[in-house]
C-alpha cells in the first residue's frame, strides 16, 4: 500500500480513520487520545490502536516516575502516542515519539494537539522513523544532538521480520552520547518470535535484564508480558543472559 494514497485507490481499501476519543487513566493522569477500537485490516496500520503492552509500560512509568523525571526520551513505534504523552506529563524534559507510517504519524500529532497544554507541547516532538533506516535516524539525531537518556518501546516485537531492523536501530541509539538503556514492554505471542528476538538481541550486542516483579498478564490476560531493560553488553554489570523466554 502507498502510504500517501488517500484517494480511491488500493490504499483506501485499508484506510480507517474513524477514530474514537477515549481517556486513558493511569495514576493521577487522565490522557485524552484518539484511536481505533480495532486494528485496521492492513498490518502496517497497527499503530492506530492501543495494544496490551502499552498498559504494561504505562504502569511501569508511573510506578518508577523518578527514573524518567527530567530525562530525554525517544520512543520507537509510538502509535497513537499515549506513552509519550504520559512521559511528558510526568516531567520528562523532552519526548520524541516516532513511527514509520504517515497515517499513524497524523493521528499521533492530532493526539499531541488534543492535550491543549502549551508547556507539554513544547516538550514533545513527532518524527518519522523506519527501523533500520539510518538516514531517518541521523536526521532525528541532528535535530536532537544532545541525544536521549532512554529509549522506550511497547508491544513492538510482534512481527518477526521487523526484529532485526528494530534492534539495529536500538544498537545505534545506545551508542549515541549518554543513552543509558532501552525499556521494552515485551508481549509473548509466538515462541518462534520469542526465540528470534533473543537471538537477534545477542547478534546486535544487546544484553537483557528482566525488571523484577514486572511479569504480568495485561488487559484480558490472554498474553503474558514483561518489562526488559536492554543495554549494550559492554555496559552490563551483573545482568543475566537469557535464552528464549518461557512466557
Amino acid at each position: 500500500m502507498d502510504e500517501d494514497d488517500d484517494g480511491g485507490g488500493i490504499g483506501s481499501l485499508f484506510l480507517d480513520e474513524n477514530y474514537v476519543e477515549q481517556r486513558i487513566s493511569i495514576g493521577h493522569h487522565d490522557i485524552p487520545v484518539l484511536s481505533l477500537q480495532c486494528s485496521s485490516t492492513d498490518y502496517d496500520l497497527t499503530g492506530q490502536i492501543i495494544w496490551p503492552g502499552t498498559e504494561l509500560l504505562l504502569n511501569y512509568i508511573v510506578d518508577h516516575s523518578q527514573i524518567f523525571q527530567g530525562a530525554s526520551i525517544i520512543e520507537l513505534g509510538s502509535g497513537v502516542g499515549v506513552t509519550g504523552l504520559l512521559c511528558g506529563r510526568i516531567g520528562c524534559r523532552k519526548v520524541v515519539m516516532t513511527d514509520h507510517n504517515d497515517i499513524v504519524l497524523k493521528i499521533m500529532r492530532k493526539n499531541v494537539a488534543l492535550q491543549q497544554d502549551t508547556a507539554l507541547l513544547s516538550r514533545i516532538a513527532c518524527e518519522k522513523l523506519e527501523w533500520g533506516n539510518e538516514e531517518q535516524l541521523f536526521l532525528i539525531l541532528d535535530k536532537h544532538p544532545e541525544g536521549f537518556d532512554y529509549i522506550l518501546g511497547a508491544d513492538i516485537c510482534y512481527q518477526q521480520c521487523n526484529i532485526p531492523p528494530l534492534l539495529r536501530t536500538v544498537n545505534k541509539l545506545l551508542q549515541h552520547h549518554h543513552c543509558r538503556k532501552f525499556f521494552l514492554a515485551y508481549i509473548s505471542r509466538i515462541q518462534s518470535t520469542d526465540r528470534a528476538f533473543f537471538n537477534e538481541a545477542s547478534e546486535h550486542n544487546l544484553e537483557l535484564r528482566e525488571v523484577e516483579e514486572s511479569r504480568t498478564s495485561p488487559g484480558d490476560g490472554i498474553y503474558s508480558g514483561v518489562i526488559y531493560e536492554i543495554i549494550l553488553k559492554r555496559d552490563c554489570h551483573n545482568c543475566r543472559t537469557f535464552s528464549a523466554p518461557n512466557i
